[in-house]
């Protein structure tokens, strides 16, 4: 992770901006055209999904090192080979 902790936090910001630009552009529409009610069960839904998709697939790494992760992730790259 330190090598690629660098380009990691880039792309995270990159898309944290590129997301918040993306509903900022369609959010007025989206309701105009859907309604508020369904914009935000739109919104809750997608919350909803994303987080079950990181609990099943995102790994606990609540106090571990860095080379700690790196190794984990390493370990299970090798496994899937």
């Amino acid at each position: 992770p330190l090598r690629a902790r660098s380009e990691a936090i880039a792309v995270a910001t990159f898309v944290n901006f590129s997301s918040n630009f993306l509903v900022s552009l369609y959010l007025p529409s989206f309701q105009q055209q859907y309604g508020m009610s369904a914009t935000y069960f739109t919104f809750a839904t997608i919350g909803v999904v994303a987080l079950t998709c990181m609990y099943l697939t995102v790994p606990e790494t609540k106090g571990r090192t860095l080379e700690e992760i790196e190794a984990m992730w390493d370990s299970s790259r090798q496994s899937h080979k």
